[in-house]
């Protein structure tokens, strides 16, 4: 039975990596490291480095039975030692908690019958492993001395963990605390209440390229989740009775949110068993942070509420369109001050046990991983993984953000091989991989949507790290295309343009050399961009024409005028807020950085890329009482942006749209990262739960099985186990984490578009679609593009 269980669930996790549509042989061609550096991994356990890694002085450890077992091996009598000092070949430690309790099955079947079993299967007589917390004062030496004791399995660091989001530190620096008061006393708007049941009549849904791709105007390839098919062909029935249930484990949720008040799971309080884990209405906080267990707000960066908003913002008229506006969202919340397994394991303790006590949790969304490139597998995390696998809840993971390959075979998955779990890298709108995304052919399974990702963002005024952002272009434009009050001034290109552009040379910080007169470009309705038909263009080749060469410094000066400065003088504004957006033809050519006036130039954090290929989109903010005090002699505003010309600057067309002045964000934000791609599958699979026409509760055989029914296999599962068993390519002792040589760097053998050759990027180029058909029941089918 156990055997059918996992065939049938791995057949919805294969499914759910069809859905993605890029498959992972994309990155086909990274080797593993050699035969000697693996020998010298192999000679050394490595853990990390203590307080950069891991908490110092504190252990993991799974043990056959109880603290109980642990404490009777190592010398305590037998009674309960929680808190008690133990001590085991020379090293002291004390048992400061018991995390969790996990099926033995779960065990034997992640860490393999040997490592499953301590030193003899026989030695296994409860029914259950528990994972315990202890303190001690040396880390590395008590893992080494735990595995001399019969009842333990494993035993690791307390590993840190963060956020998989790729400009949250830009963030954090371009925008103001002041950012978040406006949002937070911002209303929810009257339609909320109303709803609505079509996706692609939410406001912002023409924003969601991840969703609908509608920038193709070339002849290059593009690519989206295509759920628009699904949502078409009856992929979003639900059951009011048990709708699907999507468990964000992040930094929380801001279930207060206008576009997530309505898609929030709130039963925790109807389950003993989740309130004698310290749950509260929407989920449970395990963090040491402050708020308390039983309130998972987002008061940490934003982060989880836009994972959350991506899988499910309810369909209702107001912002974007979730994934899956059916589903309902459990928050669960570790990301805080500092997060660590201790507090993912509680995490999953809580949906694992909502799962058992009948809520219908089908996915665990999980936009976060190492704090670090490299750092040794997390079995303890991949044992409770498996443990929620076998209740019938499917995880999705980000990959990573450190352009790293991670078919290196030196273990820095957070959960190597484990076949629940599905781990997401990024890609762009025009159907590359991201600069910033993980990858390998075998641990990373799909890619999907994650740059220039339009989502919520939490409403909190504690949180300062990814607050909302002024987004003129979706927010501030009546229906009429009049502008509301709180936007002064956009320039969007489809008519007369009054923002002013020159091309420069730049000598320092202080100084430029006009070279090109202003309006350097023409006015261009090709249709390229995600908001409008007209754009400004800067050919670059004007500045070869001057004289430039390539790596010269050079920078675009964009004036605002003064016409539409006055209007931010006469408000009665306390911010100012610019945005813009734009790109460059150009991959190649690195970031062109926002310079503000100030005392000479000043550089800020963010400035315009060319992360997808095509546009970007940002805002910056500043005091209205800065804003006025660095404003050109006749009034008007300017702005530069500095970069380095490129080899073929005589190719090169920098443009721009969009440009705005105004005083009132929105809590929405466009971000990057894999964790804006992992909850695009995490939506997709829910939708698959809720098309199976199944409630998917109860055990985990007979959840997948109905999942089964109801969709056919698409493709098998890539990693190919026996059995479910990782084979660990580290040494064979119990109670070890895969070692890893300090400083050893892992190669990003590919080229610049992320395929070694062009075979691999013709197989790219093939799209895996949601094509759904009634045929008795729903199916799921491949084609190629």
């Amino acid at each position: 039975m156990k055997a059918a269980f996992r065939k049938a669930l791995s057949v919805v996790v294969s499914l759910t990596m069809v859905c993605c549509l890029t498959p992972t042989a994309s990155f086909a061609g990274q080797t593993a490291g050699s035969d000697a550096v693996v020998q010298a991994v192999q000679a050394t356990p490595y853990y990390g480095e203590p307080g950069v890694d891991y908490e110092p002085g504190e252990v993991l450890v799974l043990v056959d039975g109880t603290a109980d077992s642990l404490a009777a091996e190592a010398g305590a009598g037998g009674f309960s030692a929680l808190g008690s000092q133990l001590n085991v070949n020379g090293v002291s430690f004390s048992i400061q908690e018991n995390l969790t309790s996990v099926s033995r099955s779960a065990v034997a079947e992640t860490l393999g019958a040997e490592e499953g079993a301590g030193e003899g299967a026989s030695l296994l007589s409860s029914p259950t492993d528990d994972i315990l917390l202890l303190s001690t004062d040396d880390t590395p030496a008590l893992i080494d001395a735990l595995s001399a004791l019969e009842c333990v399995v494993y035993a690791q660091p307390n590993y840190y963990y963060e956020a998989y989001t790729a400009d949250d530190q830009a963030l954090q620096q371009a925008y103001g605390a002041a950012a978040t008061a406006a949002s937070a006393a911002a209303e929810p708007a009257e339609a909320s209440i109303q709803g609505s049941t079509t996706p692609t009549e939410e406001p912002f849904f023409q924003y969601q390229w991840g969703l609908s791709n509608t920038i193709d105007v070339n002849s290059r390839e593009y690519r989206s989740l295509n759920v628009e098919a699904a949502w078409a062909n009856g992929a979003i029935q639900t059951s009011a009775d048990n709708p699907v249930v999507v468990a964000v484990v992040d930094s929380g949720v801001d279930y207060t949110h206008e576009d997530l008040k309505d898609s929030m799971w709130d039963k925790g309080l109807d389950y003993p068993q989740l309130t004698a884990l310290g749950g509260g209405m929407y989920g449970i906080d395990t963090t040491d942070d402050e708020q308390g267990s039983t309130d998972p707000m987002d008061t940490y960066v934003g982060h989880g509420t836009h994972c959350a908003s991506v899988i499910a913002s309810a369909w209702n008229d107001v912002g974007i369109a979730g994934i899956n506006g059916n589903a309902e969202i459990m928050a669960v919340r570790f990301l805080g001050n500092k997060s660590k397994t201790e507090g993912a394991v509680k995490a999953y303790e809580y949906l694992t046990t909502a799962k058992q006590a009948g809520v219908n949790v089908c996915v665990a969304s999980n936009s976060w991983g190492p704090t670090a490139s490299g750092q040794p597998t997390d079995n303890i995390m991949n044992v409770v993984v498996t443990n929620a696998g076998e209740a019938g809840i499917i995880s999705v993971f980000a990959a990573g953000n450190a352009g790293a390959n991670h078919d290196s075979g030196l273990g820095e998955m957070m959960c190597q091989g484990n076949p629940y779990l599905i781990y997401v890298g990024a890609f762009t709108s025009d159907a590359r991989p991201a600069v910033f995304t993980d990858y390998g052919m075998q641990a990373v399974d799909v890619f999907s949507p994650g740059t220039r990702i339009l989502a919520a963002t939490t409403t909190s005024d504690k949180v300062s790290t990814m607050p909302p952002q002024y987004i003129p272009w979706a927010t501030d434009v009546n229906p009429d295309g009049t502008l509301k009050p709180t936007t002064y001034f956009m320039d969007t290109y489809e008519g007369s343009a009054e923002t002013t552009f020159d091309l420069f040379l730049v000598n320092d910080a202080t100084q430029v050399h006009t070279l090109v007169a202003q309006n350097v470009g023409e006015l261009d309705t090709s249709g390229i961009g995600y908001v409008s038909d007209g754009r400004m263009n800067v050919a670059l080749s004007k500045a070869v024409d001057a004289g430039m060469k390539a790596g010269d410094t050079f920078a675009i000066r964009v004036t605002i005028p003064a016409s539409a400065v006055g209007k931010v003088a006469a408000s009665d504004a306390e911010n100012v807020y610019l945005a813009y957006t734009g790109g460059y033809t150009n991959r190649a050519m690195g970031m062109l950085y926002l310079m503000t006036q100030g005392a000479g130039w000043t550089s800020q954090s963010q400035g315009l890329a060319n992360r997808d290929g095509n546009w970007s989109m940002y805002s910056w903010s500043t005091s209205k009482s800065s804003f006025m005090g660095n404003l050109n002699s006749d009034g008007s505003y300017s702005m530069l942006f500095q970069g380095t010309l490129p080899e073929d600057a005589q190719d090169t067309t920098v443009y721009f749209d969009n440009i705005a002045l105004g005083s009132e964000p929105a809590p929405y934000y466009y971000s990057d990262g894999t964790s804006m791609a992992c909850p695009g599958v995490s939506g997709v699979t829910s939708l698959l739960a809720a098309a199976a026409g199944q409630a998917l509760s109860g055990d985990g055989a007979a959840a997948a099985a109905a999942r089964d029914r109801g969709l056919h296999q698409g493709r098998r599962h890539p990693r190919g186990h026996a059995g479910g068993q990782v084979q660990h390519p580290g040494p064979g002792g119990r109670g070890r984490v895969l070692p890893r040589l300090r400083g050893e760097r892992r190669s990003h053998d590919v080229s610049r578009d992320g395929f070694p050759d062009r075979q691999r990027r013709r197989h790219h180029h093939v799209e895996w679609l949601l094509l759904w058909q009634h045929k008795g029941n729903s199916e799921l089918q491949r084609r190629s593009a």
